[in-house]
């Protein structure tokens, strides 16, 4: 279907103008179909004015084959959009400002990863020396100097007035004495394969059944369920029956339909795995939103949150973070404040905060800057159904 209408409507677009819209998928797979279409893959190369590209960090690899094709435009007139220029490194931007103007940079890709990249991220470390920070923020200043033309940056405080309130809350739980013990077992006959195994299952349990606790204080109320593990949607969608799950290997069709029906309220809780649900995912009729797993990309879980936090929402969104207690989880946590702040400072222009020491992402625990608060004052009610499992009343 992409192949005919592909095909027949180029030919139609290059002699009348007008805008072609094309998916980065079918653009990629178009230099499979034959002469007769990379003949009309060359025109539109050729001829098109102006370029305007959606969901641009889909194209900070310049090795992958989307943006080989994009670079083949003859257009110096280019047009980017994305919520998330930078997620894991200042490396990334360099892909963006290459497509963007190319040669901006005067740089190839290890000269701007030695420039740029290594000081900027080695300065924000709360354990790096004097010299390192100033040289990190010499380097931000200059890179944000170097791209500024070409960024329009707006936060989310330009829709504050469009879109209804937003709470969110973290939950640190313990997952018992007894599983804590299993854990720390020394069993020589148990390989360290199936050792991994039975605390990632003890861990998952644990996670649903707290899902399930903070699910049932939510009443009516619709709610997103997102994890990087679809075996813990699974153990959440046996036990609530009033659940539907999209997974990697959801067809398609059987997507919209989920999404069809949770949007007419046929069901209460949506399960989805963060790789399903980054874009194209609209549930303004959730108004709770749990993420039972940190992510090693912090802008993955903010993309999850605004599945139900966009325009078009008309309720207050809660959303809930999930992290376990002495575990790899908090290492994430710690990572992501780091990935955040980098992105703050370099796309920003803030002040870079060195909370992040290099001991802090080798342990566990929270940073100083994360206040803990008793459940007991919580200001959202619903939170008191996890007491039960945090240790550190937070």
């Amino acid at each position: 279907e992409d192949r005919a209408t592909m095909c027949h409507g180029l030919p139609h677009w290059a002699k009348a103008g007008g805008v072609a819209i094309i998916s980065y998928d079918t653009l990629k797979a178009a230099e499979r179909w034959g002469e007769k279409c990379t003949a009309m893959l060359e025109a539109l190369y050729e001829t098109s004015d102006v370029v305007v590209l959606d969901e641009m960090h889909e194209l900070k690899n310049s090795g992958t084959k989307k943006a080989r094709a994009i670079d083949r435009f003859k257009t110096p007139v280019r047009v980017g959009l994305t919520g998330t220029p930078l997620a894991n490194s200042p490396g990334e931007l360099y892909n963006v400002a290459e497509i963007l103007e190319p040669g901006l940079l005067r740089l190839d890709a290890k000269e701007y990863k030695k420039t740029f990249t290594d000081p900027i991220m080695l300065s924000m470390h709360g354990d790096a020396t004097e010299e390192e920070r100033r040289k990190g923020k010499e380097q931000r200043a200059v890179l944000r100097q170097i791209t500024s033309h070409l960024m329009l940056h707006k936060t989310w405080t330009t829709l504050e007035k469009s879109l209804p309130d937003k709470r969110e809350f973290m939950i640190v739980y313990d997952y018992g004495d007894a599983e804590r013990a299993a854990i720390a077992e020394k069993d020589e006959n148990v390989s360290y394969l199936q050792k991994q195994t039975n605390v990632d299952t003890i861990l998952r349990v644990t996670k649903a059944q707290i899902a399930i606790d903070l699910i049932r204080q939510f009443g009516e109320e619709s709610v997103l369920v997102f994890s990087e593990h679809p075996a813990t949607l699974k153990v959440i969608h046996d036990a609530h029956g009033d659940s539907r799950m999209i997974e990697g290997s959801t067809k398609r069709e059987d997507r919209a339909d989920i999404l069809d029906s949770f949007a007419a309220g046929d069901f209460q809780v949506l399960l989805l795995t963060y790789g399903t649900s980054a874009v194209g995912i609209n549930c303004q009729a959730a108004s709770r939103v749990l993420l039972l797993d940190p992510h090693e990309n912090p802008t993955k879980e903010a993309q999850a949150v605004c599945r139900a936090w966009r325009m078009g929402q008309t309720k207050p969104v809660t959303a809930y973070r999930f992290a376990a207690l002495d575990t790899v989880e908090m290492k994430i946590i710690r990572r992501g404040i780091l990935k955040t702040n980098m992105t703050r400072t370099c796309i920003e222009g803030g002040s870079s905060v060195n909370q992040i020491t290099h001991e802090d992402v080798r342990s566990c625990g929270l940073t100083d800057s994360v206040k803990l608060l008793p459940l007991r004052e919580a200001p959202d009610a619903a939170l008191r159904a996890v007491e039960p499992y945090v240790k550190v009343k937070g």
